[in-house]
């Protein structure tokens, strides 16, 4: 009995965390590998500014 809710609770907090598209200059992006890039670039940008 436990044993299910817990699975139950980590498939809902799992699709709860997924970042399913991403809004970016040319439209919405779905690819798994395109979403990968844009947020890599992103803070990689965020790291070369600096504070």
């Amino acid at each position: 009995a436990n044993t299910r809710y817990f699975h139950l609770r980590v498939n809902h907090q799992r699709r709860k965390n997924f970042i399913h598209r991403l809004k970016h200059n040319s439209g919405w992006i779905t690819e798994h590998n395109q979403k990968e890039q844009v947020i890599h670039s992103h803070f990689k940008n965020i790291a070369k500014k600096g504070p």
